[in-house]
């Protein structure tokens, strides 16, 4: 007569598990110190009260007229670019570790980071980001220093998204059906950044109300400090020491294209009582 094996419940019970997750780009989300975002809040107020600020928008994808490059020296002078740095650092521990390869204490104090260019958004009603990825950078970031209140559109049985940042994975799949994830999307909180790999695609949806989003954004490389001798893809942008790479490629821009400067404040499809500060 053939026996079959009949466990008790509690033989069933799963034994040691560690759950990993390999694949995928990683993202870190933070809150800033209120220090650094008080520094960054104030940093922002003074570039967009600028009465001709340099306009950065020609580098990037967003469909927004106010896209305004940030000074290095403006984050040395009130000591938070170290700031950035470090958290650069930390992400790079930290998405090693979670993709199965830590790094030892040794090998993270030779990781440098460097802020290659960092540029602020002025967002109104209407503006918004397509889809892109960021490029000559392994890392970026965003950090909302302002939230207007956004106006409901009204459409019921609808998830809220408007003025959301969403990443694009390259999957196809969900995490009910497939176990893994193709878009993420976060609302933008004050005070909060978040930093990912440069070439993970992400976009940015317009609102609508009154008032203006004001975010900052920078690309950062990574290298390697070996000997004093920089590894790394983008090893020679170390030897720039006082400004942004991008205030560089700037200011050559200005030479070459005086008109790349905004004359007013004004947005010109938006009707004047719509584009004061909320």
């Amino acid at each position: 007569m053939a026996q079959y094996y009949n466990p008790a419940s509690e033989d069933l019970r799963p034994g040691e598990m560690t759950f990993k997750n390999y694949f995928g780009p990683p993202i870190l989300e933070t809150r800033m110190p209120d220090d650094v975002f008080t520094g960054m809040r104030k940093i922002g107020d003074k570039i967009i009260e600028k009465e001709n600020p340099v306009n950065y928008g020609a580098n990037l994808a967003g469909q927004i007229v106010d896209e305004l490059a940030v000074p290095r020296q403006d984050l040395v002078d009130i000591g938070i670019l170290d700031y950035f740095e470090l958290m650069g650092k930390q992400f790079i521990m930290s998405s090693s570790s979670m993709l199965g390869s830590p790094m030892s204490d040794e090998f993270f104090e030779k990781v440098r980071t460097k802020i290659t260019n960092m540029w602020l958004v002025n967002q109104i009603q209407g503006e918004y980001n397509p889809v892109h990825l960021h490029t000559r950078c392994s890392i970026s970031a965003v950090m909302y220093l302002k939230i207007p209140r956004f106006t409901d559109r009204g459409i019921p049985n609808k998830r809220k998204q408007d003025g959301d940042i969403t990443f694009v994975y390259s999957s196809a799949g969900d995490p009910i059906n497939s176990f893994e994830r193709s878009i993420m999307s976060f609302s933008p909180r004050e005070g909060y950044m978040y930093m990912f790999p440069a070439t993970l695609l992400h976009t940015v949806y317009p609102f609508i109300g009154q008032g203006n989003r004001v975010s900052v954004s920078f690309n950062m490389i990574h290298g390697i400090d070996d000997d004093d001798a920089f590894a790394g893809m983008y090893s020679d942008v170390f030897k720039i020491e006082d400004k942004f790479e991008g205030e560089l490629m700037t200011e050559w821009e200005l030479k070459t294209n005086p008109n790349n400067k905004i004359e007013s404040n004004e947005k010109w499809f938006i009707p004047e009582q719509k584009n004061e500060q909320g």
